[in-house]
């Protein structure tokens, strides 16, 4: 759980779940839980009427993030060739600083 003062931006970005599936046991426990219904009045003591006076969201700009990859291959007949071949991708990019032995 993480928490901030308000007021806050959140961002969430694809690569932030990666959700997994329930295995069948799994989803056969779930089907025989309680789901618990809470009310505002009565079970949690709020009125309807007072939390929407102080709702305030404002949805300034909604734009999809574009992640451009940059598809090189590794390639090697070896191991060891393919870790030079990415070592040496990797020092093109700026990634690394040096060269290979």
């Amino acid at each position: 759980m993480v928490s901030a003062p308000l007021p806050v931006l959140v961002s969430v970005t694809e690569e932030t779940n990666t959700p997994r599936r329930p295995t069948l046991m799994e989803a056969m426990q779930a089907k025989k839980k309680t789901v618990h219904r809470w009310t505002l009045e009565e079970d949690l003591g709020l009125h309807a009427a007072e939390l929407e006076s102080c709702i305030h969201l404002e949805k300034v700009d909604t734009r999809g993030i574009v992640v451009h990859r940059k598809q090189k291959q590794v390639e090697g007949k070896d191991p060891a060739e393919m870790a030079e071949s990415l070592v040496n991708i990797l020092i093109e990019d700026g990634v690394l600083e040096g060269g290979a032995a």
